[in-house]
């Protein structure tokens, strides 16, 4: 079942996934280690809502979100060891 985390504005939706959401002092930062995820930016009326897959990152601040990275799920998940 779908299910939804919201951060400073920024709403992320999850379809049967595993990611990662960091809220920083002026940013968030969206990284999907497994499935895809719905990512809306409420901060920034004109964003229109994307989708990441596995081992996409990106981080959305005061000027809306940057680009999409590619990461190495494996490091971005280490800290949950």
């Amino acid at each position: 079942r779908p299910f939804t985390v919201e951060s400073r504005g920024v709403e992320t939706m999850a379809v049967g996934t595993q990611f990662l959401v960091r809220a920083g002092s002026e940013d968030v930062r969206v990284t999907v280690l497994s499935g895809s995820v719905q990512v809306t930016d409420h901060k920034v009326p004109t964003a229109n809502a994307f989708r990441l897959s596995a081992g996409d990152q990106v981080s959305l601040g005061p000027d809306g979100a940057g680009p999409i990275a590619k990461v190495d799920t494996a490091t971005s998940a280490a800290w949950l060891q």
